[in-house]
Order: C-alpha cells, then structure tokens, then sequence
C-alpha cells in the first residue's frame, strides 16, 4: 500500500518522516495507511482543510525570509572589509578587489597592466577568490595604482631631407660627445609657479581675418594681429594661400596675449620666425611651435618678461629646447640660440654637444641666470653686452684651447696668442680681483658696469683697456712695477695706485 500523511491524508514517499504538505512529523516506522476514499475525501472538514494549508504557507515563508536575511547580513558584514577600491569600477585592468601578500605578480606585470587600453573596464562581478580576499581585508598598498610610470625619452633620430627648403636646414649630428641621457626634441621649460594653483588653459582664437599680411613671392608673410585674444592661434594658411614667414612686429605691445600657437599645414613646406615677431607682450608666457621645418631667430621674442615655456614638435631635428635653452643645430654644429626669458634657474651649463653661445643670443633678457658653466670644446663665447645684469660668474672647463676663466671672469682668444676679457659679469660679488698673467682686460658696453670692484691688481705682462666708468666704485689699483701702461693709468685713473 502507498504511504500517506496520517494527519492530512496526503501522499509521501516511503522514507519520509516530515510531511511536506501539513509538515506534520510522522512516525519512524513504516506503516502504511490505506489512502482515504474519494468519498471520505469529499467530506473531510473544509475548515480544518484551509487550516492545513495557511500553516504550511506560512512555514514556507517564514524559511524564505530567514534565508534571504540571513544573506543579505552576510553581505553587509562582509562589506565591511572591502578596500575602496572594491566599491567602484575603473578603467584598469587591476581588478576589483586587492591581492594576498607574496602575489607571484612582477613589478613588469603591474607596468604591463597600467598601458594595457584605458578603454577595457574591469569587471564588476568579483571570482570567488577576489570575494574571499575582499573578506578577509588584506589591501595592498593603494598607491601602487595610480603611480604614474616615467616614459623613456631619446634623442631625435633621422635627419630631415626637405631638398634645401628648409630655412635653417641641416642635419642632426650621427653622434654627440654627452654623456648624459639621452635628449629629447621637444622638451618645454619647467612652468614657474603661477600663485600656486593649477590655471585653466585658455581658449584659443583661430581667426585668419585678424591678421594682415603681405604676399611674398608664391606665398605671404604675416605682418599684423588686430585681435585682443588671450591665446591666439597664428593660421598656416589665409585665404587659400600658404603661409611662410611670421614678420617683425606682428604681435607688438599686447598686453592681452599670453599665449601664442603656430598652426600648422601639410602644403607649409617651411615657415621664418623673423627677430622681434613678438615685442613688447608684457604677459606672454608660452610660446608653440608646431611646424617642422623652421627658421627661428635668435630674437623672435623681445620685451616678454614673462615668457616661460617654449615647445617644439616632437619630430624637428635641427631645434632643441633643454631647460632654459633654445639650441639650433646649422648642419655642422649646435649653438644656443635664445634663452628664455622667464627661466628661472640660476646656473646654465652648455651641453658637451653645443659649441657654445650665439652672438644673437638674449642672455641679457633673463634677471635670474647667476651661473653660466661652458665645457672644453666650446668655441664660441657671449660678449659683454650679451649677459645679463644679475650674472656673477663665468667659467671654463680646462684644457679649452680658446678660453680661460679666472675667478669667473671670462678671458678668450681669435688667434692663439693674447686672452682678451670679453665677459666681466655685472653682478661679479668680489671687492678684489687679481688679472692673471698675459691677458688683456677689455670690459665695458651699454650694459651698465660692475659696483662691487674696489680693488684691481693688474701684472706686467698683462694690459688695461677699460673705462673707468665701467667700475664705478674701483678705489685702488695695484700695478707691477715696470708696468708699460702705468703713466696713462696714472694720468686717467683719479683713485690710488700703488705698485708692487
């Protein structure tokens, strides 16, 4: 016989001790009772029926929601635990949740992962693992994320071959004598300080019905800007024709400008940044190039104070900007060009694979620049009106066959023989200062002179070939006796002399 519920006359299987329908408890044995009649069936009390079934719903339910509140504490407790990141979903391939110390994951694993696509969005659904370890709270170090990596830089490799259209044209050097890491073409000076805070970039204007212009052969030239814009965006192309030269004067005492772009065009085969494009622009402060082949003047830029940052495209081989130095390579060699205005470094120091300073160079526009250092191999050296007035100090590297230094004083030679001063440096701190042997001293310009000289020791073998006036404060001046220029110094010099 089937078995059934004793209780409600339901059916169960043979091992069953708990009826799941009235989940009344039956006995262990194995009793069977003859299933009821449809007849008694049909007459069993419908109340006691109805009974039967509430109780058994409400059982029912009663589980469902134990179970269902019994997860959802799990889940809030475990959610304590979680790291931050675990509560949002980033564009990394870091996963959600943070892994167990003594992970096999390399440090080369973790640098593959922060350039893997910024698209692929990590998963929102944590593998069992990650749940765990989100569980037991064991994070990593929330820095390790968000680490930026240093990109490697190199120098600029090929050389351009623009068949002697460009302006400045020339090849980058096969090899350099630097030691130093390699340098990269487009490298913009370190911004100063702007009252600390982060300022938004301004909005450009590119508008070629603002500037004037004039033809130049096939092409034109630019030789006005009537607009009042922040930044202005200096066009390649106007009215159809190519743009090939940015004039003298084009932005001329503007106060309003702070930022100017050059804009650039595949049919712009070379373009000429003329001496003095910009003049007298108070607040300019940047300064991009973006064409390729280009023709800096060593003055582009004249009266702008505040110009601190300088940008090349990543691709121009015969410029360089390193620190505060514009460098231009002529095809033989590397020379500093400019040197911007707003840099505020105080030592300079010429690279081994620069032969030195232009004489268009505008050291003399930067107040900050104390310290200039050149290397043996240089050949080319700034004069008295090319430095600026806070310099204190120039210095050689010996063994240079055509200069010397002497206490920061800069002494060079055109043919071999006697070392002419071509720099004594305004802001030179010393109230003495001793000539070496077999030189000629020969300062002075429209740069002013140096205050801080009172005392001038001046050898036999060397000569004295300065105005006065260029040492305003010199009280005392010692000759070696004998000295061949003692009577005009005598008769020219109304302080005190003295031999020795």
């Amino acid at each position: 016989m089937q078995k059934v519920c004793p209780h409600c006359g339901e059916p169960m299987p043979e091992e069953a001790v708990f009826c799941l329908h009235c989940f009344s408890s039956v006995d262990g044995t194995k009793e069977t009772v003859p299933p009821l009649s449809a007849a008694s069936a049909e007459h069993k009390n419908p109340v006691v029926q109805r009974m039967q079934h509430s109780v058994a719903e409400r059982c029912t339910a009663g589980v469902l929601l134990f179970t269902l509140l019994t997860s959802m504490l799990f889940s809030f407790a475990s959610r304590d635990f979680l790291p931050v990141s675990a509560l949002h979903t980033f564009t990394r391939r870091d996963g959600l949740f943070t892994e167990m110390p003594g992970s096999d994951k390399t440090e080369a694993a973790e640098a593959k992962a922060d350039g893997d696509t910024a698209g692929e969005t990590a998963s929102i659904f944590p593998t069992v693992e990650q749940s765990t370890l989100g569980i037991l709270g064991v994070p990593q170090n929330p820095l390790n994320s968000f680490l930026p990596t240093t990109p490697l830089v190199s120098a600029p490799s090929g050389n351009p071959n623009n068949g002697g259209k460009t302006p400045d044209s020339g090849r980058t050097p096969e090899s350099t004598t630097d030691a130093s890491p390699a340098l990269p073409s487009k490298n913009p000076t370190k911004p100063t300080d702007r009252n600390g805070a982060d300022e938004m970039p301004l909005p450009p204007e590119n508008n070629p019905a603002l500037f004037t212009y004039v033809a130049e052969g096939s092409r034109i030239a630019i030789t006005g800007y009537t607009g009042s814009a922040m930044h202005v965006v200096v066009p390649a192309v106007i009215d159809g024709q190519i743009v090939c030269r940015i004039s003298a004067g084009t932005f001329q005492n503007l106060a309003a400008v702070q930022e100017i772009t050059l804009e650039t065009d595949t049919r712009q085969t070379y373009l000429w940044v003329d001496n003095g494009c910009v003049r007298n622009c108070p607040n300019l402060r940047a300064f991009h190039f973006n064409s390729t082949n280009l023709g800096i003047k060593g003055a582009f830029a004249t009266d702008c104070p505040k110009l601190e940052t300088v940008t090349l495209p990543s691709d121009v081989t015969q410029y360089r900007v390193i620190g505060g130095g514009l460098y231009y390579y002529s095809g033989k060699e590397w020379r500093l060009r400019f040197y911007i205005p707003a840099c505020k470094d105080t030592e300079l120091t010429v690279p081994s694979w620069c032969v030195g300073v232009e004489n268009v160079c505008n050291l003399q526009d930067n107040p900050y620049l104390k310290v200039l250092r050149l290397h043996r191999s240089c050949i080319s050296f700034p004069t008295q009106n090319m430095v600026n007035p806070a310099l204190e100090a120039i210095y050689v590297e010996d063994g240079n066959p055509y200069a010397i230094s002497k206490d920061g004083v800069l002494y060079h030679t055109r043919s071999g023989d006697t070392y002419t001063s071509s720099c004594y440096p305004l802001s030179k701190k010393d109230a003495v200062y001793k000539m070496p042997e077999n030189v000629r001293m020969q300062a002075g310009g429209n740069k002013g002179g140096n205050t801080s000289l009172e005392e001038l020791w001046i050898p036999k073998t060397s000569s004295f070939n300065v105005s006065f006036s260029f040492f305003p404060n010199l009280k005392r001046i010692y000759l070696e006796s004998g000295h061949p220029q003692e009577a005009y110094i005598r008769s020219a010099f109304l302080g005190e002399i003295y031999t020795y």
